[in-house]
C-alpha cells in the first residue's frame, strides 16, 4: 500500500464556519459519572490534565489521552492545578493535597484533611493554598514550603465550607468562594491580598449553590460566579453572576431555569467558558460576561470542573457518560484577536506537502502577508512525536529560531524577531522540520498554538496579544486513520493512544508503554528494508512499561509491529544509535 504523507498546516483560521464543530477524542475513558460532584481539568505548558477518579493527561492539546498512576486512584477529584508542566497539585476529596514535581510520575499527599475541594499556586512552585469543608466548615489552609508547615484560617462557620480557590498573578491576589447557612444562605468570595496567608470577606451576597468560579482574564477587580440552583434552590434560576469591584457588590447577567448551568467554568484573555447540564452545550462570551451564547459540545455534570479552555479557540469538556470532547475552533464560531494599531495587519499561510518516503525530511514552509511595523512574534507548536521527529525550526537564511530549552515531548516553542519579519512584506518566512515516519492506521495532527505578536490591546491594554489562537495540521501516511482501537474486546481509547515507545530515538535500551492495554505482548522489529532483525516477547501495563534491550541493533531506522490479545496489530517505527 502506498504511504502518502499529507502535512497541511493552516496558519489562518477562518472566521463564521457554519455550525458546532466539537469531536470526541475518548469514548467514555472517565466512567459514567455518578457522584454528587467532583471531577476537575486542568491546562499547565502544554499538558492538559482531567480526572473523576482516575487522572488522565494530554500532550497533544486533548486529542489522545493517558492513564496516570497515582496513590489517589478511585477517590473523587475535586481540583486540579499546576505552577508549571512539572509541578502541579490534585486536590482529592476525601483524601487532600497530592503534588508532583516530575509531571505526574510520583505524587507526595503533603495535606490529610477531608472534603477537600480546591487548590492554587501563587509565586512559586512551593507556595499554594487549599479550600475545604472538612466539619461542615469553610477553611482556607496556607503554605510556602510545599506542604512541610501550613498555616490555616477559618473563612467560614459551622454549616458552610469553602469550595473553590484561585490565584490571578496579575494582580498577586488569592480568592476563596465559600458558603454560609446563617444568619444568611448564600455564596461570596474572601480575598487575600498576601498570596493565601490572611483572608477578608468581601461584602456582597449570591445564590448559595455556587460550586465554582472565574477570574477575568482583563479586568483585576472583575470576578464571575456560577450558580447551578441544583442541589439548593433560592430563586429557581440558574444564574451567572458578575462583580466588578472584587464581590463588594454583584449583577446577574445571564439567567436560565434551575439546574441549567454547570459550575464549569474556564477563562481565556479573550472568551470565558461555562458548562450547561441540560443539553445547552458549552456557553461563551467574548464581551467579558456581557452577554453569552451556546458553542455547541456536551453536557456536563452541575457540580463539576470539566471545561478547561487551553486558549481562545481549543477548549476540552467532558461528558456524563465519561466521554472527552474537543474543539479547535470555539465550536464552529472561532475568535481571531485583531491588532490594534490601524496600520498593522498580518497572517501567516503554509502549504500542503505530499510525500510518499519512509524517512523524508519534510521542510514545512511558513509565509508571511502582512503590512505596516511589526514586533516579535512567538508561538507554540504541538506534534506526535514518534512518528514525527522535529529537527528545528530556521528562518529562509538558514537563522533558527527555535526557543532555547523548549522542546519536550512533542512541543517547541518559536521566536521571530522584529527585524527579520519587518525585512518581509509578502514573502517566505521560513521552515519547520521534520523527518517521518509512517504508522498504519495512524493520523497526525500539528497544532499550532498561542501565536501572539508584542503590541498593545485596547481591552486588556496588555504587552502580548494573539494573533491567531491555534492552526492544525494533519499527517496520514495511508489516506485513512482507524479512528477505535479494540482493547480487551470492547471499543476503547484511539488507536495512536494504545502504545507509545520511549526515548526515541533511543540508545542501548527504550521502553514500550502502554495507555490501556494490560497483557503479554509479541513485538517484531525489523529494518527498513522489512528484514526481520528481533523478536521481543513480555507483559506491559499502564503501571509497568516493558523495557527493550536494543544494544545489539545497529544505528539505523527500524519499526516494529505489536501483536497481543484482542487487539489490533500495531506498528511503532522508530530511531536507533550508539
Amino acid at each position: 500500500m502506498k504511504k502518502t504523507l499529507v502535512l497541511l498546516i493552516l496558519l489562518v483560521v477562518s472566521i463564521g464556519s457554519a455550525g458546532a464543530q466539537w469531536s470526541k477524542t475518548s469514548n467514555g475513558v472517565l466512567g459514567k459519572y455518578d457522584l454528587g460532584y467532583g471531577g476537575a481539568m486542568g491546562f499547565k505548558d502544554g499538558i492538559v490534565w482531567v480526572g473523576v477518579t482516575d487522572l488522565f493527561n494530554s500532550r497533544d492539546s486533548g486529542i489522545t489521552w493517558n492513564l496516570v498512576t497515582t496513590p489517589f486512584a478511585g477517590h473523587v477529584i475535586s481540583d486540579i492545578c499546576f505552577f508549571s508542566k512539572d509541578t502541579g497539585a490534585v486536590a482529592v476529596n476525601d483524601l487532600g493535597i497530592y503534588i508532583t514535581n516530575n509531571a505526574g510520575k510520583d505524587w507526595q499527599q503533603v495535606l490529610s484533611i477531608g472534603s477537600c475541594l480546591s487548590v492554587a499556586f501563587t509565586r512559586t512552585g512551593k507556595e499554594f493554598f487549599v479550600a475545604d469543608r472538612d466539619n461542615y466548615s469553610g477553611t482556607a489552609s496556607y503554605t510556602s514550603d510545599g506542604g512541610t508547615t501550613w498555616a490555616r484560617q477559618s473563612v467560614e462557620g459551622g454549616g458552610g465550607g469553602a469550595y473553590q480557590a484561585l490565584y490571578n498573578p496579575n494582580s498577586g491576589t488569592g480568592y476563596i468562594l465559600s458558603r454560609s447557612v446563617s444568619p444568611n444562605r448564600a455564596s461570596h468570595i474572601s480575598v487575600s491580598t498576601d498570596f493565601g496567608k490572611t483572608w477578608k470577606r468581601a461584602a456582597g451576597n449570591v445564590d448559595l449553590d455556587s460550586y465554582s468560579f472565574a477570574l477575568d482574564s482583563c479586568d483585576q477587580n472583575k470576578v464571575y460566579i456560577i450558580n447551578e440552583e441544583y442541589n439548593e434552590l433560592k430563586d429557581g434560576q440558574s444564574e451567572v453572576f458578575v462583580t466588578l469591584d472584587n464581590g463588594k457588590t454583584w449583577t446577574i447577567n445571564e439567567q436560565q431555569t434551575a439546574n441549567f448551568f454547570s459550575s464549569a467554568c474556564s477563562s481565556t484573555p479573550n472568551a470565558i467558558y461555562i458548562g450547561s447540564s441540560l443539553g445547552g452545550g458549552v456557553f461563551r462570551s467574548t464581551d467579558h460576561g456581557t452577554s453569552w451564547a451556546t458553542i455547541g459540545g456536551p453536557a456536563s455534570h452541575q457540580d463539576s470542573r470539566l471545561v478547561c479552555a487551553i486558549n481562545d479557540n481549543i477548549v476540552i469538556a467532558a461528558d456524563e457518560d465519561g466521554s472527552i470532547w474537543r474543539t479547535t475552533n470555539s465550536g464552529g464560531d472561532p475568535i481571531s484577536t485583531t491588532i490594534t494599531s490601524p496600520n498593522v495587519s498580518l497572517k501567516f499561510t503554509s502549504a500542503r506537502i505530499l510525500n510518499d518516503t519512509v524517512g523524508a525530511t519534510v521542510r514545512l514552509p511558513i509565509y508571511l502577508h502582512h503590512t505596516g511595523k511589526l514586533s516579535s512574534i512567538d508561538m507554540v507548536v504541538h506534534f506526535p512525536d514518534g512518528p514525527l521527529v522535529y529537527l528545528g525550526s530556521f528562518l529562509y537564511y538558514g537563522k533558527s529560531i527555535d526557543v532555547s530549552g523548549s522542546r519536550s515531548y512533542g512541543r517547541f516553542k518559536l521566536h521571530i524577531d522584529a527585524d527579520d519579519l519587518n525585512a518581509l512584506t509578502d514573502s517566505l518566512v521560513g521552515y519547520a522540520v521534520f523527518k517521518w515516519y509512517p504508522i498504519e492506521f495512524f493520523c497526525a495532527e500539528v497544532v499550532f498554538d498561542s501565536i501572539s505578536m508584542s503590541v498593545r490591546n485596547t481591552i486588556c491594554d496588555n504587552a502580548h496579544v494573539a494573533i491567531v489562537d491555534s492552526c492544525n495540521g494533519f499527517i496520514d501516511g495511508y489516506r485513512f486513520c482507524d479512528p477505535l482501537a479494540r482493547v480487551n474486546g470492547r471499543t476503547g481509547a484511539p488507536n495512536i493512544d494504545l502504545f507509545t515507545f520511549a526515548p526515541n530515538p533511543a540508545r542501548q535500551s527504550s521502553a514500550l508503554y502502554s495507555s490501556l492495554y494490560n497483557g503479554r505482548v509479541d513485538l517484531s522489529i525489523f529494518d527498513l528494508t522489512g528484514k526481520f532483525v528481533k523478536q521481543i516477547d513480555g507483559t506491559v501495563a499502564p503501571d509497568a512499561p516493558l523495557s527493550l534491550s536494543l544494544e545489539d541493533l545497529a544505528s539505523g531506522s527500524y519499526y516494529m509491529t505489536i501483536s497481543g490479545v484482542n487487539i489490533l496489530p500495531y506498528q511503532i517505527s522508530f530511531v536507533h544509535f550508539h
